[in-house]
């Protein structure tokens, strides 16, 4: 018995992946080009800690963000896109989409990467004292 997903349901994941998707776009281009934190409720932490946290940390940690949060951004229109061009897709496109995922990981994992060793090098983990 084989799954089978509608058009609409198909169009609708499109349509929410590309949305979240040009809302990280927008978020990276705030972090990379400002070097400072979303203004609002969006920049705030969970606890006072956490806030405490992001008022100090630096700008290059929020530019390694924003790079972490645009390669985000890229892999959802990616992804959005993929959907859109295989509505049903042979072995032979998703071994090709399973390659262009891992070149995907690639960024996004060296991106993660920086933003730890940044946050580890200026104390911003939560286990670290605020």
């Amino acid at each position: 018995m084989a799954i089978t997903v509608c058009r609409d349901m198909r169009l609708i994941g499109i349509y929410v992946m590309a949305f979240v998707s040009v809302l990280l776009a927008v978020a990276s281009g705030w972090f990379v080009i400002s070097g400072r934190n979303l203004p609002g409720l969006l920049g705030r932490g969970f606890t006072k800690g956490d806030n405490q946290r992001l008022k100090r940390a630096p700008r290059v940690y929020f530019r390694a963000l924003g790079l972490f949060v645009g390669i985000a951004a890229l892999d959802g229109f990616f992804f959005a896109w993929v959907i859109s061009l295989l509505p049903r897709p042979s072995i032979a496109m998703l071994e090709i989409a399973a390659a262009v995922i891992v070149v995907l990981t690639l960024p996004t994992a060296a991106a993660a990467g920086w933003l730890f060793v940044l946050a580890a090098r200026y104390h911003l983990f939560r286990w670290d004292k605020p």
